[in-house]
């Protein structure tokens, strides 16, 4: 169940059978893990399912689009509010390990933040099992996708589009405003697994670039659960956090929060350097590549004798007699040439770097 494009396979019966693997994959974890795991799991899979559905957007016509895509943005929003308090109470045992001399304020405020309660399990499983009958409708649609477009063509628009709008993200997040960093890293979650979607054309080049885009995401997750705190502790002065200990936390939040926004922007730059069009561009050229060297993988190679043997073999006629050397076919052994002379015609050698007239 690679989440991957198979070189020489055509477009529309990858994104159909990603697509499947997919819905399958969410349905099984909904089916046999425990609800916030499951939750988590099958967030992650429609996330992939929406990044393939961006990548053939052109190609799959706007209504096609828009329904599908709305179909999977509603389940996993309907899946995320379970995620909350958890976040919550990870993201203060981060600040707790990086500031010990705030240990007893940050602790005070966790204890009035509530974990997960019975409750909430049990209204994430019984949205599991809602989320679950979606999915297996969603199934039929799905199969019925078809692309318009033949080739690398079918995705080319769409990878271009994609790192366009991580640019335009990255840009308009400079002002730091909350709504759009989210949007920013959603823009670089598409493009890490546009990368995976494609990484059989050249796997080094292909892994790396969404090694770095995962890594930017995290960086910028980190932070957005950072604003959750924040938020949180807000909303919590005077009822359980006084003014004075507000204060101080949410002003460790704030640098925090800072220092990864920065990290991951400079990050992401190196990603969108290239631009939109040279980076689809090399892209195709890539696949393209990669297509052609499999289809030529079960020619046999010009085999040649290892250099090994060869040394070996000139080795033992140098102790040989010159008479055994022409029985054996090799009078003459080729001898290196001195390292820094050129060898003239007659045979004599001249030093390197005279002119000869």
């Amino acid at each position: 169940m690679a989440y991957r494009f198979k070189l020489g396979e055509d477009f529309g019966k990858g994104l159909r059978r990603i697509g499947e693997e997919q819905i399958e994959r969410a349905i099984s974890q909904l089916m046999t893990a425990e609800a916030g795991a499951a939750v988590h799991e099958t967030r992650k899979c429609l996330k992939r399912v929406r990044a393939l559905l961006r990548l053939v957007r052109s190609s799959i016509g706007k209504a096609a689009f828009a329904r599908e895509n709305k179909r999977f943005g509603d389940i996993g929003r309907m899946l995320s509010d379970s995620r909350d308090q958890t976040v919550l109470h990870a993201t203060l045992d981060m600040l707790i390990a990086e500031h010990p001399e705030h240990v007893a304020i940050l602790r005070g405020l966790k204890k009035s933040i509530p974990g997960p309660a019975k409750g909430a399990r049990v209204a994430a499983s019984r949205l599991g099992t809602r989320a679950r009958g979606l999915l297996e409708k969603s199934r039929q649609d799905w199969q019925a996708l078809a692309l318009d477009q033949d080739g690398f063509e079918a995705i080319g628009q769409g990878l271009a589009r994609g790192l366009s709008d991580l640019r335009s993200a990255l840009m308009a997040a400079e002002a730091g405003h909350d709504e759009a960093v989210h949007d920013w890293r959603k823009a670089v979650q598409r493009h890490w697994r546009h990368m995976l979607l494609l990484r059989e054309a050249w796997p080094e080049y292909f892994v790396a670039r969404a090694d770095e885009a995962k890594e930017v995401s995290e960086l910028l997750g980190q932070a957005q659960d950072l604003t959750l705190l924040i938020t949180k502790i807000k909303h919590a002065v005077g009822s359980h956090v006084t003014p004075a200990k507000a204060e101080a936390v949410v002003s460790l939040a704030k640098a925090k929060r800072q220092t990864l926004r920065q990290v991951a922007r400079e990050r992401c730059v190196r990603l969108v350097a290239e631009g939109p069009d040279g980076h689809a561009q090399r892209a195709e050229d890539y696949w393209r590549a990669a297509c052609g060297l499999k289809a030529t993988a079960q020619i046999p190679s010009p085999q040649r004798a290892p250099a090994v043997r060869l040394e070996a073999h000139a080795a033992a006629l140098d102790g040989l007699p010159r008479a055994a050397r022409k029985l054996s076919g090799a009078s003459k052994v080729p001898s290196r040439p001195l390292r820094g002379a050129t060898a003239k015609p007659g045979g004599r050698k001249r030093p390197r770097g005279r002119t000869v007239r």
